[in-house]
């Protein structure tokens, strides 16, 4: 790395056991910001790169009550003032499979979103929230959220956007970066939702979170546990 960078990451391929790319990194995804890092992982710990000075400083992962893993880092790491820079060049290969820690971690904690008083009414909102109509006002509304958030953080220089390995950027000004997230594919933002029964017969809704059995007792004052929710989607 050259002095200057303190964390440089790279692009990620996806692929099964057969070595088959099932999905890769977009140009949009190498777009980093301390604002946009704070939202939630952006990166696998191995697609990122960093001197040992900055591992001094940010410290181990899950440390406290409030860590998530590599999360932990990533949150510490935005505190501080450094080079970030991210490349768009595809070194990683990660493999995705059943059996992987991915799909095998415990699923106990949840982030509380809502309560409503009754079954009925936590039904009729999660029918509400997927109907095709709501569903894409929901994608246009966060295209144009997106494209407003990046351009003020593009204005007042809180933007690292992505370079290809000779060193020259991808995006050269606003109009550039605009033209590409304009053709961005844009998700439903809401993740799947689930419902938990309470003793008063009212129902709290909200979003898993994923996180490891050792630090599940540590997350007690920031979620709730469910031994009986449903899954609604």
């Amino acid at each position: 790395m050259q002095e200057s960078i303190d964390v440089v990451a790279v692009g990620v391929n996806s692929i099964d056991i057969n070595h088959n790319i099932i999905n890769r990194s977009c140009i949009q995804d190498m777009i980093w910001s301390s604002e946009i890092q704070i939202m939630g992982p952006m990166f696998q710990p191995s697609q990122v790169s960093y001197r040992r000075r900055v591992a001094n400083l940010v410290g181990d992962w899950t440390v406290n009550k409030y860590g998530l893993e590599d999360w932990h880092r990533w949150v510490n790491i935005t505190k501080l003032d450094l080079s970030f820079t991210t490349v768009y060049e595809h070194l990683v290969n990660i493999v995705k499979h059943d059996d992987s820690r991915i799909h095998s971690m415990p699923v106990k904690w949840y982030l509380k979103l809502g309560k409503f008083p009754d079954s009925e009414m936590a039904r009729r909102f999660h029918e509400n929230l997927v109907k095709p109509d709501i569903e894409t006002k929901a994608i246009e509304l966060t295209k144009e959220e997106t494209l407003e958030w990046y351009r003020d953080l593009w204005s007042g220089k809180k933007i690292t956007v992505p370079m290809y390995s000779n060193g020259t950027k991808v995006f050269k000004s606003w109009e550039d970066l605009k033209e590409s997230l304009e053709k961005y594919d844009y998700k439903y933002p809401w993740p799947p939702l689930r419902a938990v029964p309470q003793a008063d017969g009212s129902y709290l809704i909200g979003i898993d979170i994923y996180t490891p059995e050792k630090t599940m007792l540590k997350l007690s004052n920031l979620s709730w546990k469910n031994d009986s929710g449903v899954n609604y989607k």
